[in-house]
């Protein structure tokens, strides 16, 4: 965990020196500068995305399964009441109604943990098309400086390329939105078992 936080110091340094530059500035020297530390920054939030794979990876694992676990138990449990009969209608609406509000705050778990992430990634990638649009805008005869700043463009966009940062469960899936219709297929066909069984 300490680890962490010293990575994230590191990624806040890196954005702190870049914070007073303009994107659209005249100055070479400084859109060098600039490229540089964005770099430096999105390799130290890839390791720090690594990092909490490493660190957090058991527990976003077993925080899915008991999501599947708990929401299949809960819609079992109004299933089974709701076709109860002869029993008090009162408590079996209300206990139908316990059973959708945990299954409703389970599912909002689920969705605020896959779209945490994948709008992350979706940022971090985003960041490979303004260096393209950036080196589309570069003139055709360069100077010096305007050749270094194109050529720390390509290592950048290079970079963000090769690094393909996923947040993952230790690796056995990728936590993204896709990581929702897994949850909900894993549910229906837990469902469907339990009521063949009846």
């Amino acid at each position: 965990m300490l680890k962490f936080v010293r990575k994230m110091e590191q990624v806040d340094q890196n954005l702190n020196v870049s914070e007073g530059m303009k994107p659209r500035s005249t100055n070479s020297i400084q859109e060098h500068r600039m490229v540089t530390s964005y770099r430096r920054a999105h390799l130290l939030l890839s390791e720090c995305i690594d990092l909490m794979n490493d660190v957090f990876g058991i527990q976003i694992l077993f925080i899915t399964m008991l999501i599947v676990t708990f929401i299949v138990q809960a819609v079992n449990t109004a299933i089974s009441y709701g076709n109860s009969t002869g029993e008090d209608e009162t408590e079996t609406y209300e206990l139908i109604l316990v059973c959708v509000w945990n299954t409703s705050l389970f599912i909002t778990f689920a969705i605020m943990l896959a779209s945490s992430c994948e709008q992350t990634i979706e940022e971090m990638n985003e960041s490979q098309r303004i260096c393209h649009k950036l080196l589309a805008e570069l003139p055709v005869r360069l100077s010096s400086m305007q050749e270094i700043l194109r050529e720390e463009l390509y290592v950048f966009a290079n970079q963000i390329d090769h690094l393909n940062v996923q947040f993952t469960a230790s690796g056995f899936f990728n936590v993204n939105h896709t990581l929702l219709l897994t949850i909900f297929g894993s549910i229906a066909s837990y469902i469907i078992i339990l009521i063949q069984f009846r």
